[in-house]
């Protein structure tokens, strides 16, 4: 790796310590990566507004991306440039703010370079921190940039906040506890769980309120919500998927020696049945371990360097940014497949609540439930009346004139929709003109099968009326 390579790897990502706290970023690994990169330009002496061009190799390179793809970054900056969170309050009487990262994102092609300012409302969280009079924090770019899980990243920058905290008397290690699965603001899991995105205007049918609403959550959590897993109240599944492999690559990676000390015990010292806390103790690492880390990373990236030169597979976590990207891709796609399943349900569900109110206000109701969805009321009244005129006189009770209509209609029906589509005449007309001629005489055909069944109706009646007359005239 070049001089400048390494010298940009080794940058330092600093920002206030309320935007890691309390922020619910909806970030991807990914995303994530690239924010703190995009950070780590920034110089204590930068002035807010402070734009910064960065080419598209660098970025590859740190990030262990095998694709070179200029089309990939733009895509990648676009959907963090959509993306916008929530920040509490960290002081009695100040707003909660709204943020996104970027005021501009410029990309040149012939260049391969990239060019961004970050938002004014982001500019007091990373800019002349120093000057200000809320706590802050630091570390080098690439103590995550090697991280495989995203949740290593998380923690790191949670318990980062706190490095610098003074031990108590008698203990070399500083701890923290964070509560576990209690909702409170200090708890791990909202603060290193993805936050859900924010949703567009798209609707999903109601079923129980029978009309179509907004859909405001995203896999069931309301935006900006954390999505906290399932399997994360199961502390034996979040500590083998988030705590072993975080403090092990935390241990790796970074300036910390990090243990973890599970607890039944909450922050308001209410005892539990189960795991409720995490104590968190770590030790700064000596300078001597740092330089060990450092030469670690350093043959890390030697590695990848390695890789790249033949050719191979050289990303860090297994993936490259292009096929991350299609996995972005294909996770959008999804959605965009549930939203549109979503919308042809509601209109089907509304077509359905529409046929039933003309079925409720129909002469011909039978007929409207087979046909509605074809043909218009006024089009049903006339290939009703078509019908009728070819209906046998006096055969047909009027109770049954409904069934025996939509019969006749189906029945040519079928033909009209087995015609081609060039013929002169519209589908409607053409069944209206069957109707009306009965090309096939089927009119009486059907006719005669009510006469049948009513026939059937009746004599079971008949026949027990008789028996029972037997019977009589036996006793007799």
């Amino acid at each position: 790796m070049d001089q400048y390579l390494d010298q940009a790897r080794r940058q330092l990502v600093a920002k206030r310590n309320d935007l890691v706290q309390n922020a619910r970023q909806p970030l991807t690994k990914i995303q994530n990566e690239v924010i703190q990169y995009m950070i780590s330009k920034v110089k204590p002496t930068d002035e807010p507004g402070t734009r910064y061009t960065f080419r598209c190799s660098e970025f590859y390179e740190l990030l262990g991306y095998t694709t070179t793809s200029y089309t990939d970054i733009k895509a990648l900056l676009s959907e963090i440039r959509k993306i916008n969170w929530w920040v509490d309050a960290d002081r009695p009487g100040e707003d909660d703010k709204n943020l996104t990262w970027f005021n501009l994102v410029h990309a040149n092609k012939n260049s391969d370079t990239i060019t961004i300012s970050f938002h004014e409302d982001i500019e007091p969280y990373i800019y002349k921190l120093a000057e200000s009079d809320y706590y802050f924090s630091s570390y080098r770019f690439h103590y995550i940039s090697l991280m495989k899980s995203f949740y290593s990243q998380k923690l790191y920058e949670q318990l980062n906040t706190h490095k610098h905290d003074k031990p108590r008397q008698g203990n070399p290690y500083a701890e923290w506890t964070y509560e576990i699965g209690t909702g409170s603001k200090n708890d791990l899991f909202i603060r290193i769980a993805q936050a859900a995105p924010e949703l567009d205007q798209r609707f999903r049918w109601d079923r129980k309120e029978k009309k179509a609403k907004p859909i405001t959550k995203y896999d069931g959590f309301n935006p900006g919500e954390p999505m906290i897993p399932e399997g994360w109240k199961n502390f034996a599944v979040f500590k083998r998927d988030v705590l072993e492999p975080a403090v092990q690559e935390i241990n790796k990676y970074t300036d910390m020696l990090v243990r973890y000390e599970p607890l039944k015990t909450d922050l308001s010292g209410t005892k539990h049945r189960r795991y409720c806390a995490v104590r968190f103790s770590w030790l700064l690492k000596s300078e001597g371990q740092i330089q060990a880390t450092e030469r670690l990373i350093d043959s890390e990236y030697q590695e990848i360097e390695e890789a790249r030169a033949k050719n191979q597979s050289n990303v860090v976590d297994g993936v490259s940014l292009a096929e991350k990207m299609e996995q972005l891709k294909q996770e959008q796609d999804e959605l965009e497949a549930r939203r549109k399943a979503e919308e042809a349900y509601a209109a089907d569900v509304e077509k359905q609540e529409a046929l039933e109110k003309r079925i409720e206000h129909s002469r011909y109701p039978m007929v409207t439930a087979e046909f509605g969805g074809d043909f218009t009321d006024r089009q049903l009244d006339f290939l009703c009346d078509a019908a009728f005129s070819s209906m046998p006189a006096g055969t047909i009770p009027f109770k049954d004139r409904d069934e025996w209509a939509s019969d006749y209609i189906a029945y040519y029906k079928k033909t009209v929709d087995a015609t081609a589509d060039d013929t002169r005449t519209s589908p409607y007309n053409r069944l209206r003109d069957m109707l009306k001629k009965d090309y096939d005489r089927v009119a009486m055909e059907l006719a005669e099968r009510y006469i049948r069944r009513e026939e059937e109706r009746v004599n079971p009646v008949q026949k027990a009326q008789e028996y029972l007359r037997r019977i009589s005239d036996a006793r007799q």
